[in-house]
């Protein structure tokens, strides 16, 4: 991944592996990217998903996917 990735559009969507329901958990401009602890950037952020159960989660820089993650979403206490 080259530093021009870092620069462009940040996004997660979630999908649940339940209903295959499709949600945008989190979005980012490029605006205000700055380093942090030795990382290049950073993006302080909280995710909150509709429905418990798994969902996978697929991480987007502008229009190309970087990587993805299944997680277990428990209901709110």
């Amino acid at each position: 991944m080259g530093k021009d990735t870092l620069t462009q559009p940040f996004k997660v969507i979630g999908i649940s592996k339940k209903t295959n329901e499709n949600v945008t958990v989190f979005e980012f401009g490029n605006s205000s990217l700055a380093p942090n602890n030795g990382a290049d950037h950073h993006i302080p952020s909280s995710m909150d998903l509709p429905n418990a159960g798994k969902w996978k989660l697929e991480v987007y820089f502008g229009e190309k996917l970087f990587g993805k993650i299944i997680v277990d979403v428990t209901e709110k206490k």
